[in-house]
């Protein structure tokens, strides 16, 4: 028996899939009995994590229109829609304002911001009459003042106002939430430089660890199962308390 009621026998699209948050998310579905289709940039990586899930894998650059156009023609001609979304791919490049240039700039925003509009989108051609659900993944960043990530927070922080703007106007049809992660246990980190993973370990005084994957993923599972009917634009922050500031 599933113990998320509403997931069984449901198809779900996770972008961002092959790797990190977005990974844990099709696993975990998928345990539910969610059929699922791990949409990533990463194809190969994509077809391996399918494999291993009995899901299906589409390679997807979420910045670009052409190719979310070309995966929902795909979706529902072999699918016929979705009833779940959960927008999970994005990228950091963590740099200090004085360094970051445009290009960057631009990168992160297109991924992060326009890639989680353009699925929303998606979504709502894909879901159609069904009473479906989105979560999108935003991030503490967004909420405070942190070093080295004008990209990063300025993407996030968009992503929380689409998603509250989304439950608006999709109220009737869709739920639309969002998840702010802290710091969490993936590729993502390891890639940080050593004075970035030396100011992590002051910050992680707080929760006193990174947070796994596993334990968003279980937030997202929530807001997309029938547990969280009656939710719709919150925001829940999955950060082990480190946004509450220091426990002294």
């Amino acid at each position: 028996m599933s113990r998320s009621p509403g997931l069984a026998g449901k198809t779900a699209l996770v972008t961002g899939g092959a790797s990190g948050i977005g990974l844990a998310t099709a696993t975990r579905l998928s345990g539910e009995g969610t059929h699922v289709i791990i949409a990533d940039i990463n194809i190969d990586l994509a077809r391996e994590a399918a494999d291993r899930l009995g899901g299906t894998a589409i390679g997807l650059d979420v910045a670009s229109e052409a190719s979310w156009l070309d995966l929902v023609e795909t979706v529902r001609t072999r699918f016929g829609g979705i009833d779940f979304l959960a927008n999970c791919a994005g990228i950091a490049k963590m740099r200090n304002l004085r360094d970051v240039r445009l290009e960057e700039y631009r990168q992160v925003i297109d991924v992060n911001q326009v890639g989680t509009f353009l699925g929303l989108k998606a979504a709502i051609a894909l879901m159609g009459d069904r009473k479906g659900s989105i979560v999108n993944l935003s991030s503490i960043n967004s909420l405070r003042g942190s070093a080295d990530s004008t990209a990063y927070a300025a993407s996030k922080a968009a992503v929380i106002s689409m998603t509250m703007t989304a439950a608006r106007d999709l109220v009737q049809q869709i739920r639309v939430n969002v998840v702010l992660p802290g710091i969490i246990a993936t590729t993502m980190q390891t890639r940080n430089s050593a004075q970035q993973r030396a100011g992590i370990d002051r910050l992680l005084q707080i929760p006193g660890r990174m947070g796994e994957a596993e334990e968003v993923a279980e937030v997202i599972l929530f807001l997309l199962s029938d547990l969280s009917s009656y939710i719709t634009g919150a925001q829940i922050v999955v950060d082990g308390g480190l946004t509450l500031g220091s426990p002294k």
